[in-house]
């Protein structure tokens, strides 16, 4: 039977199986199906084929006309979509370019917010020790007087 497909297969495609029908179970179905019929209804299925196409062409005609609307609106939605996409696209570049420098300026407030702490932590210091710092200089200023 295997050999019978491939012979089917090969007259009826003789470039080969596209890739995309190649996994497709309906595609060897049909083939089986095709390779059981006689001349007569093979000469139907062509007629039958055609008239199925100009059906479904004839309903997607339909189906865009009656739906003219909705395709129009999901197309301007899918152009606003894919501007705003383009918007954040913009955006997040902006924001990944200007990262290094963000990076750079934070860790200068760093220092400099090391710097201040230590600043202060010497002023606090400085003033629990204010008396005993005027004790002293009123004391050497004294001792100098004398």
């Amino acid at each position: 039977m295997e050999l019978e497909s491939e012979l089917v297969t090969k007259l009826v495609l003789p470039e080969g199986i596209p890739d995309q029908w190649k996994e497709n179970t309906d595609f060897y179905t049909y083939l089986t199906k095709l390779g059981g019929y006689s001349v007569e209804n093979l000469a139907k299925e062509v007629d039958r084929l055609s008239d199925e196409k100009a059906g479904i062409l004839n309903q997607t005609q339909q189906l865009a006309f009656a739906n003219y609307k909705t395709f129009i609106q999901t197309a301007e939605c899918s152009r606003q979509i894919s501007k705003e996409f383009n918007k954040i696209e913009a955006c997040l570049t902006s924001l990944v370019d200007g990262l290094p420098q963000l990076s750079a300026s934070c860790e200068e407030f760093a220092e400099a917010s090391s710097r201040i702490k230590t600043s202060r932590r010497l002023n606090t210091l400085t003033l629990t020790r204010n008396a005993q710092l005027l004790q002293v200089a009123e004391g050497s200023t004294l001792s100098w007087i004398v």
